[in-house]
Parts: C-alpha cells; structure tokens; sequence
C-alpha cells in the first residue's frame, strides 16, 4: 500500500513529453525552470514527477522534499536508501559504495517488486553521494 503525507512540491515546465514518467525521479533541464528525464544514475534528481505532462513547455509539479509515491526500478524494501535508475526509477543504493549515484530517500512503506509503485520520503534538495567508508 502506498501512502502519501508531508510534501513540498514546485511547478517547472516539461522539456519533453513526460507522460509515461510519472512517480520517476527528474531533473533539471538545461532550460532555466525546466525539467527533463533521467538518462543516467549519475544525474542529480531534483525531485518526482507527480503528474503527466504530454509535451514541451506543459506545467510538471515535481515533487522535492517529503514523502511520495515513486517506480521502483529493482526490488525494494522498508528503510533502503533509494537513488535512480538511468529511466528515473527507485532504486537500492548501498551507502559507501555506489560512490556516483545520488541519494535522495528511503523507502518508507513495505517496499515492493521492480515495476511496483512504493513510497519513499525523499529530499531532493540536498542530495548526496554515498562516500567510500574509511
């Protein structure tokens, strides 16, 4: 079961028809206000797309801090830390050694299978790399 609670959210504009990418992790476009899929694991998600905008310049509400629905991209349980899949999708992240991927969150709820929509509480507006442990 997906839950949904605290959030904060922000209006850009769609660089591309993002319809098939809600509940995905997006980032900022090279556009001033404007958002755009996640084409690798080393991008810097600014937050989850929580509508379907059909084409360029259509309003995108992105989610960017608090708790969300999100795609998992592998399988996904209670308390992992999350980062992004190269299609924006959630996934597991092992804190130290996946040393390119940001972190934005944790999954918050049961968790789930690839495919399956979860829910995670995320920040975005700091996201961070996990560090190699020393």
């Amino acid at each position: 079961m997906a839950f949904d609670g605290f959030k904060y959210d922000r209006t850009f504009i769609a660089d591309a028809d993002l319809s098939a990418k809600q509940f995905h992790l997006v980032a900022m476009a090279t556009t001033i206000n404007q958002v755009s899929a996640i084409a690798a694991i080393t991008t810097q998600p600014i937050g989850v797309l929580q509508n379907t905008p059909t084409g360029e310049g259509e309003m995108a509400i992105v989610r960017v801090l608090g708790e969300t629905k999100i795609e998992a991209g592998a399988t996904l349980t209670y308390g992992e830390l999350i980062g992004s899949t190269t299609a924006g999708k959630a996934d597991d992240i092992t804190h130290g050694s996946e040393t390119t991927v940001f972190k934005v969150g944790v999954v918050s709820d049961k968790g789930g299978a690839s495919g399956e929509i979860v829910t995670a509480i995320i920040d975005c507006i700091a996201p961070y790399v996990a560090y190699p442990v020393t």
